[in-house]
C-alpha cells in the first residue's frame, strides 16, 4: 500500500489550488461531561447532527489607560465591536472635570454616563479632588470610539481606565435629587410615591404670596355656567372679587309639596315619604283662610314625634324659614311629615319644602 506524502506549511505561507491535506474528524459525544482527565489531550465533539460544540464566553477587549495632568487632555478607547464601556478615576489630583463623548465617525458628540455609586446620569463629572469613582455607558452600538476629555485642571495626576465590554445593560434613567426640565413636555407620570417638597410650588400658612404658588382657583362668572351631567367635574364659580359662590343645597335635592286640609282634625300628609332618605325640613308656611283660630300640630312621620305647634289666626299665615344647612332634621328615613289641625275648620293650606338627605 502507498501512503501518500503530505507537506506542513508554515503559518504565512501562500495558499495554492494543489495543496493537499489530512481531514480532521471529530468524536459524536450526546453527554455534556468530561472524556478526559485534566491535562489530557482530548478529541474534538459533536451533537447528534454532526455541530461542532463549542463553549461561548464574552469577547475581551483591552482595557484603555492614560493620564489627566492637564486641561483639554483625552484618554480614547476603542469601542468598534463593544456594547458598553467602563470608565474609572483615581490618583492624587484637583480640580479635574471630565466630559464623557463618543465618536460616530466623524463627529465626537456627548454621552450621558450614569455614576456607579450614585443614582445620577451625567455628561460631565463635575470638578473631583481625588476621588475614586466610576461610570458606566450604555449602549454603544454605532459608535466607534468612547473616550473622557477634561475641560478643567488644577493640579496633580488622574489616573483613567477605560474598560469595553460586549455587556450592554440598560442605564437606569433615575437621579436622585433634583430634575431640571429646562423646555419640552413631561408626557405621563404613572406613579408619584411621595412629594417631599415643592420649590416654587407653595407658600406656607401666614407667609406672603410670592414665586407664583399652585393654588386652587375658581372660574369668576356674571353668568350661570352650562350644566354637567351628574358625577362629571365641574369648575368650582366664584364673583368677580374671587368669593366663591355656594348654596345650601343641590337644587335637584330639594322638595316642595302643597296641602290643603277642610273641616278635618285627622293628620294629613304635608310631605310624602322617599325611599331611604331624609326630608329635612327648612321652610313651612300654614295660612287659615276661615273664620276660627286652628292650632295645627306638625309631626316627622304619622302618629310620630311632635316637631312644631303653630296657632294661626283667622285669615292669618305664619312662616317657619330658615337655611337649607340647618334645616330640621328628620328623625327616620322613608317616613313623612305630616300635620293635624286642632279644630276642624274650613280651610288650611300648608307649603312645606325640604331637602332630601341620606
Amino acid at each position: 500500500m502507498a501512503f501518500e506524502t503530505h507537506r506542513q506549511y508554515q503559518e504565512t505561507s501562500s495558499h495554492s489550488a494543489a495543496d493537499t491535506g489530512n481531514a480532521t474528524y471529530a468524536v459524536r459525544r450526546d453527554l455534556d461531561t468530561s472524556a478526559v482527565a485534566d491535562g489530557q489531550y482530548e478529541a474534538l465533539h459533536t451533537n447528534s447532527t454532526g455541530r461542532l460544540k463549542v463553549s461561548v464566553h464574552n469577547g475581551a477587549f483591552d482595557t484603555a489607560t492614560g493620564t489627566i495632568t492637564a486641561s483639554a487632555q483625552t484618554v480614547v478607547a476603542d469601542v468598534s465591536h463593544a456594547g458598553s464601556a467602563s470608565i474609572s478615576i483615581a490618583g492624587t489630583y484637583a480640580g479635574v472635570n471630565l466630559t464623557f463623548e463618543v465618536y460616530d465617525g466623524v463627529n465626537w458628540v456627548g454621552i450621558y454616563a450614569q455614576q456607579t455609586d450614585a443614582q445620577s446620569v451625567v455628561l460631565v463629572s463635575g470638578a473631583l479632588t481625588n476621588a475614586i469613582r466610576a461610570w458606566d455607558i450604555s449602549p454603544l452600538v454605532g459608535y466607534t470610539q468612547v473616550r473622557v476629555r477634561a475641560t478643567a485642571w488644577t493640579s496633580g495626576t488622574a489616573n483613567i481606565r477605560i474598560t469595553p465590554s460586549c455587556i450592554a445593560p440598560e442605564i437606569a434613567p433615575v437621579v436622585a435629587g433634583s430634575v431640571a426640565i429646562s423646555s419640552g413636555t413631561v408626557t405621563t407620570v404613572s406613579t408619584v410615591t411621595a412629594v417631599t417638597s415643592l420649590t416654587g410650588g407653595g407658600v406656607a400658612s401666614g407667609a406672603a404670596d410670592s414665586g407664583n404658588p399652585v393654588k386652587i382657583g375658581g372660574q369668576a362668572r356674571t353668568t350661570n355656567p352650562t350644566a354637567v351631567a351628574d358625577a362629571q367635574r365641574v369648575n368650582f364659580v366664584a364673583d368677580k372679587l374671587g368669593k366663591q359662590v355656594t348654596v345650601g343645597s343641590i337644587r335637584e335635592m330639594k322638595v316642595a309639596q302643597n296641602t290643603t286640609i277642610t273641616n278635618s282634625a285627622t293628620e294629613t300628609i304635608i310631605l310624602t315619604a322617599v325611599a331611604a332618605t331624609f326630608l329635612d325640613l327648612y321652610a313651612l308656611t300654614i295660612a287659615n283662610t276661615s273664620a276660627t283660630a286652628c292650632a295645627v300640630t306638625i309631626k316627622d312621620a304619622t302618629a310620630g314625634t311632635t316637631r312644631f305647634v303653630f296657632s294661626v289666626l283667622p285669615g292669618d299665615t305664619v312662616q317657619f324659614t330658615v337655611n337649607e344647612s340647618a334645616a330640621h332634621p328628620q328623625a327616620v328615613v322613608n317616613t313623612s311629615w305630616t300635620a293635624t289641625c286642632g279644630t276642624a275648620v274650613t280651610s288650611i293650606i300648608i307649603t312645606a319644602m325640604a331637602v332630601r338627605n341620606i
